[in-house]
């Protein structure tokens, strides 16, 4: 929502640019500041690895430092360092030239294509949610130096930043070395004016075609529901997901990736199911998505189910959350969207309060295959003789 028009992609443009050189540090001098005290630090989302997509969206942009909390100081003063004052015009053509490559692999790409598409469809083409993070070589190739400084300033602002930090220090002391390095964040009083996401009202599929061997499919649509619903919504599209992954992908081998998920913007949720095939299996899995959804509507949900959702649920919350690095980036989303600190603890009893007549009760009142939006990928490339869709390994089956 901050990019200026025609230069999507700016943002990650900005944090591509991070921690290479400062006003003050030249490259070789913040490599050795940095490697001094062992940290490790990500501010983009790191293109080889597909797993971490989750961090790779526009709703936000993050920068994580890890260290040791001996050398805490020297880590806050090089974070705030890299934030105020990076070399932009030093580094700017070479990250230039990284973004114009990254965009480049990224129109190529057939799930970012089936995702664009897709979101471009659920929330219409102008609104920030259906931009590409990356950008376009397009909108790449228009960003100058004066774009990037300008945006800097507005972009790393005071009221633009959120800071969470975990470590074994005391609070205080934590508090006075942030106001230390932090004292000259500039000020911004505007609020950035983000539109809600449109409701859908009609059925809608589309598709392109594109250089890959693999199909993506994206099918979904947005609704209008209490916030309070958030928390058994989230629990019924875990089981809709596993019932969905279960069936197409394990025992029909038809998915290379598959998942559903529910999210929301500004009370109005969405739900969409996400799914990687080959070339022949494309419609017999659009058409499988949309009967498991109708037979999970009719089907019967017990308290063991529910328990082993809640379980599965609050499992791999406790793992994602079981280090420093990963407390620190809840506590900061759960701040972004205004949930607050104890959110992070109250979570744990909404999920395990949560009842069956809750789950079938969002189920029945939200959960439809009548009106949706489809995106898809058409393979233009041929997979190689021989191969087909790939199996889960034996010991991988329910």
């Amino acid at each position: 929502a901050w990019e200026p028009a025609g230069k999507t992609g700016i943002a990650d443009f900005l944090h591509h640019s991070l921690f290479k050189a400062t006003e003050y540090s030249p490259e070789n001098e913040l490599n050795n500041r940095i490697k001094k005290i062992g940290a490790e630090i990500k501010a983009y989302d790191w293109d080889f690895i597909p797993y971490d997509d989750y961090y790779n969206v526009p709703r936000y942009s993050y920068i994580r430092f890890v260290t040791l909390d001996q050398f805490f100081e020297e880590a806050l003063n090089i974070t705030a360092e890299n934030i105020l004052h990076p070399d932009l015009k030093t580094v700017f053509p070479e990250v230039k030239k990284e973004m114009t490559a990254l965009a480049a692999r990224s129109e190529k790409n057939a799930r970012r294509a089936a995702k664009l598409g897709f979101f471009k469809m659920l929330f219409g083409k102008a609104h920030p949610l259906a931009h590409p993070v990356s950008g376009t070589v397009a909108s790449i190739s228009a960003i100058e130096l004066a774009d990037l400084e300008i945006f800097h300033k507005n972009y790393f602002s005071g009221g633009n930043l959120i800071l969470s930090i975990v470590s074994g220090i005391d609070s205080a002391t934590v508090f006075r070395k942030v106001e230390k390095y932090f004292a000259d964040l500039p000020p911004f009083p505007d609020e950035m004016k983000i539109p809600a996401i449109p409701l859908t009202r009609q059925k809608e599929a589309d598709s392109t075609r594109i250089g890959s061997r693999q199909a993506y499919i994206y099918l979904g649509y947005t609704f209008d529901a209490d916030p309070r619903e958030a928390i058994p919504l989230r629990i019924m599209n875990r089981m809709v997901s596993n019932r969905i992954a279960f069936s197409l992908r394990e025992q029909k081998g038809w998915a290379y990736r598959l998942g559903s998920t529910v999210s929301s913007w500004k009370d109005h949720f969405y739900f969409y199911v996400m799914m990687g095939t080959g070339r022949k299996t494309t419609h017999p899995a659009i058409r499988g998505i949309l009967e498991e959804i109708k037979k999970f509507k009719s089907a019967d949900i017990d308290m063991h189910l529910l328990q082993q959702t809640q379980n599965s649920i609050l499992g791999a919350l406790v793992r994602r959350r079981a280090s420093r690095e990963n407390q620190a980036f809840t506590l900061g989303l759960n701040e972004y969207y205004g949930f607050g600190t104890q959110y992070f603890f109250s979570i744990y009893d909404k999920i395990k309060q949560s009842t069956l007549q809750d789950i079938i009760r969002v189920r029945d009142k939200y959960l439809q295959t009548d009106i949706y939006k489809l995106f898809y990928t058409i393979p233009s490339a041929a997979p190689p003789k021989g191969s087909g869709m790939p199996q889960m390994p034996p010991g991988m089956r329910h």
